[in-house]
């Protein structure tokens, strides 16, 4: 067969030779080595004499894949001179991408077609046959039928698309380019198992027994919300608010402040402002909500708490005296406000006593992502109230 093919060449009869040399490459007990001389022979008299560049790049490519380390080397220079030559030559090289995978390849063949598309529409037809048979050889170079298989396989397509005058260059790259395509996609599956039996080779440490959470004597929030975790109507009414649906206790509360609907009400302390990891409620202490008595806002609602001083005249008889407070605005986004104030006492003892109360309360909301702000301080007296602009001092 080699001496027919070369016989071919001497009387420059390039078809003849091209059989023969096919026949060569793909006859059945013929080692590697002279594989591998016929490809050789084949690329250099045949297929780069004629510009039939995709075809030389597919077979030595399949050189470098299974052949020696003298074969791979050579192999590899010759794929470096063909890569110049048809770059010289201006012949175009297609992208492959993923556009293929919207291609029709129910409809025929047209040799107006762009080589793009006729490139595209080999993948596709590729890929759906692999659907219909088994193909595997195509994606082992060392498999004894690769060869033979991907000889068959291009002469096919050669033959066909000549008959219609299509591209034949830019379907025989699609060749090259799907086989690519599914080499990778196979190491990949591999690379995935491979991961999956390294992880369950690993041996697994025991579970780790939970340890019972002791449940705590006193809450962590201060002694003035003890009312929140004692008072069951209370409780129960605060759990609705929030969308609680475990205990109501300090794991859950980040902070929570009785405060005043009213600057100047010292009395009546009547709701809490109660601040959780994921929401913000303003509650009346006691009673049956009605409406307007209760807020509830989710976290991602709130811009910010503004915190000012306030303070509030009592009128006595000829005299009269100055409580001191503090007011919390709560800033939700829309631009809606909502004001109450916490009374610091009455004297210096109880102000100092709340004065820790607060500063932890707040160090307790800005530990979580709440937004402490400087806001709107207010004076009253006769029941009205008139902004004296802003500042927290000490809270900070």
């Amino acid at each position: 067969m080699a001496d027919m093919a070369r016989a071919a060449l001497e009387i420059d009869d390039r078809k003849d030779a091209d059989f023969w040399y096919l026949e060569w490459i793909t006859a059945p007990g013929v080692d590697h080595s002279q594989l591998v001389q016929g490809v050789n022979e084949y690329i250099e008299k045949v297929l780069t004499p004629a510009f039939r560049f995709a075809e030389s790049e597919l077979y030595l490519t399949w050189i470098t894949q299974s052949g020696t380390p003298h074969e791979r080397d050579a192999a590899t220079t010759g794929l470096q001179n063909l890569h110049r030559l048809r770059g010289s030559r201006g012949m175009q090289r297609y992208r492959s991408g993923k556009e293929w995978m919207d291609f029709d390849v129910s409809q025929p063949v047209d040799p107006k077609w762009s080589g793009e598309m006729q490139h595209r529409r080999a993948i596709a037809w590729l890929e759906a046959q692999s659907s219909k048979s088994d193909m595997s050889a195509l994606l082992d170079s060392e498999d004894p039928k690769f060869l033979p298989y991907l000889t068959g396989v291009l002469i096919g397509l050669r033959d066909s698309l000549e008959k219609v005058g299509a591209d034949t260059e830019a379907a025989i790259q699609g060749v090259g380019d799907w086989i690519s395509y599914r080499k990778d996609q196979q190491e990949r599956q591999r690379s995935r198992e491979r991961e999956a039996e390294i992880r369950a080779s690993k041996p697994k440490p025991p579970p780790t027994p939970k340890q019972p959470k002791a449940a705590p004597t006193k809450n962590s929030l201060g002694e003035h919300v003890d009312q929140l975790f004692h008072d069951k109507k209370l409780s129960s009414q605060i759990k609705s608010v929030l969308g609680c649906t475990s205990g109501l206790n300090d794991d859950f509360v980040v902070a929570a402040i009785p405060v005043a609907g009213k600057l100047g009400d010292a009395e009546g302390n009547n709701h809490f402002m109660i601040f959780t990891y994921e929401k913000v409620a303003i509650v009346k202490k006691a009673g049956i909500l009605a409406a307007g008595e209760e807020h509830s806002f989710s976290r991602k609602q709130v811009s910010e708490i503004g915190v000012g001083d306030s303070d509030h005249y009592e009128g006595m008889g000829f005299g009269g005296r100055t409580t001191n407070w503090v007011s919390l605005t709560l800033v939700v986004k829309g631009g809606l406000t909502y004001t109450r104030h916490y009374f610091l006492g009455r004297n210096e003892e109880e102000i100092n006593s709340n004065i820790p109360f607060l500063r932890d309360s707040f160090q307790r909301m800005g530990s979580v992502g709440y937004r402490i702000e400087d806001g709107p301080g207010w004076s009253s007296a006769g029941g009205y109230h008139r902004s004296i602009g802003y500042g927290i001092g000490v809270w900070r």
